[in-house]
């Protein structure tokens, strides 16, 4: 299972964003605001299209950092920026096993919190890890699009 969510301080509207991917291929979509629920949705992926998002986060090495070791990363290597929309990325990974470089691995339960990963990657793109998290966001949103 792979659980996604943006969460945005109160003075963006409490805007909070989940997509929920189960090993069944499960796609379950929630939007909410500070008001109460905005939309829901739920789809089938493929088990090819699951495999390549946990593909992203695998191999891009996510599962094996966390959000303040790439923040502390970036600030070290660039300080302190200005943040144009400090959201929060929260992403929980559960997995029975999982592969890499061909050898089975797991099990794995990992949770990864990062603010305003939009800025990071725009400031630090060489950082590998930034990067696979922003693929894995953009790949979610191409597998959400038809949804209705």
């Amino acid at each position: 299972m792979v659980v996604i969510s943006r969460t945005s301080p109160p003075g963006f509207n409490g805007q909070q964003v989940t997509h929920k991917f189960f090993a069944d291929g499960q796609y379950i979509y929630e939007h909410k605001n500070n008001a109460g629920p905005v939309s829901k949705w739920n789809k089938s992926l493929s088990l090819d299209q699951l495999n390549q998002l946990v593909g992203l986060l695998v191999e891009g090495g996510v599962i094996d950092t966390s959000g303040e070791e790439l923040t502390r990363r970036v600030f070290e290597k660039y300080g302190r920026f200005s943040e144009s929309h400090p959201s929060t990325i929260t992403i929980h990974l559960e997995l029975a096993s999982y592969r890499r470089n061909g050898e089975e691995l797991g099990p794995i339960s990992k949770t990864i919190r990062i603010r305003s990963l939009g800025a990071l990657h725009m400031v630090a793109p060489e950082v590998e890890e930034l990067g696979a998290l922003m693929d894995f966001i953009r790949q979610m949103h191409e597998y959400g699009k038809g949804r209705r």
